[in-house]
């Protein structure tokens, strides 16, 4: 038995044997441990190592940033998911020592309550082992996270395994590019093939299906579904506030509209308004123009009846006095025809 560091990683085994290239199986490996009876296993298994507080602060910091991005990332897609830091992974029955703490580990469509209410991580419990591994570099632990844990956890099946290095100062995780502070690993077969960066230095993971990137002390994630960033914490507080920002003005401009909207309803209902009292206006005009109309035609009709019977009455008179005269002149004429007979 050969005892790594201050108990993060205990090894009982052969050596490990790489065996021949192959492409990666959607699903983990689980070790070939039988699992114990329940009622005969009251072996004690630990949860973690050591207080996670006792580590340096970019350390937590980048394990804790990278935790949130995950479960944001899966929440976004509405898919379960278990992200556990700083919990033991139990590989062996009746075997305390053979467990490893990965700073963080996921393990998809994985439910983590028993995980967190027991502390641990069995793997013939879970029936599987984590699919994906992210440890972050420190001077203690760096040594040890290149080399055993690397091997250790292709030996388990975990899918892909990242190293990050958090301090800006000190190398990266690649030796042959030290300049370089994320490095990730795909399993193939038995053993790691590492995963080559984008144009954009990203670095792709199947298993999380998003690009990892660094950005000062953390790990970013860009969702490959989407191709946007997953965001910080602080960036999503200020893109709700944003957001809410944005929907109060839309709000405030719907209302603004509305009102103008309102006002233009008045406004036309005012003018039609108008417009039919214009009209009724002028329609009684011209009921009062026809009706004066009328009388004026009603008054002259009467005035032309009115000279007619003057004219009628005058020729009437006229024509009286013509025979009155003429009668006069008959009278006259029959008194000389009398009076000149008395004289013969």
């Amino acid at each position: 038995m050969a005892r790594n560091g201050s108990a993060g990683l205990v090894v009982d085994q052969p050596p490990l044997t790489l065996g021949p290239q192959a492409r990666p199986s959607p699903y983990p490996r689980v070790p070939p441990q039988p699992p114990p009876d329940p009622g005969q296993d009251d072996t004690y298994y630990r949860a973690t190592f050591e207080d996670p507080l006792s580590a340096k602060y970019p350390h937590q910091k980048a394990i804790g940033d990278l935790e949130q991005f995950i479960e944001a990332l899966f929440r976004n897609r509405d898919r379960q998911v278990a992200v556990i830091r700083d919990v033991f992974v139990h590989y062996k029955p009746k075997a305390p020592r053979h467990r490893v703490a990965p700073d963080l580990y996921v393990v998809l469509d994985h439910t983590d309550e028993v995980i967190k209410a027991e502390g641990t991580f069995k793997t013939w419990r879970e029936g599987r082992t984590p699919d994906f591994v992210m440890e972050v570099l420190s001077p203690g632990t760096e040594e040890r996270d290149r080399t055993h844990k690397k091997d250790l956890y292709g030996q388990l099946g975990v899918s892909e395994y990242f190293m990050f290095q958090p301090d800006e100062a000190r190398p990266g995780p690649d030796r042959g590019n030290p300049g370089r502070r994320l490095q990730g690993f795909r399993l193939q077969g038995d053993s790691y093939r590492e995963i080559q960066p984008g144009a954009d230095g990203s670095i792709h993971s199947l298993t999380l299906d998003a690009s990892l990137f660094p950005e000062r002390g953390s790990v970013r994630l860009r969702d490959t579904e989407t191709g946007l960033v997953v965001p910080t914490a602080s960036e999503a507080d200020q893109a709700l506030k944003a957001e809410a920002r944005a929907r109060r003005a839309s709000d405030e401009r719907a209302r603004e509209s509305d009102e103008r909207a309102r006002e233009s309803d008045e406004r036309a209902r005012e003018s039609e308004e108008r417009a039919r009292e214009s009209e009724e206006r002028a329609n009684r005009e011209a009921r009062a123009r026809r009706a004066s109309d009328e009388r004026a035609n009603r008054e002259a009709r009467a005035r032309r009846e009115s000279d007619e019977r003057a004219a009628r009455e005058a020729a009437g008179r006229l024509m009286d006095r013509q025979r009155i005269k003429e009668l006069q002149e008959q009278v006259r004429l029959l008194q000389r025809s009398r009076g000149g007979g008395r004289g013969r």
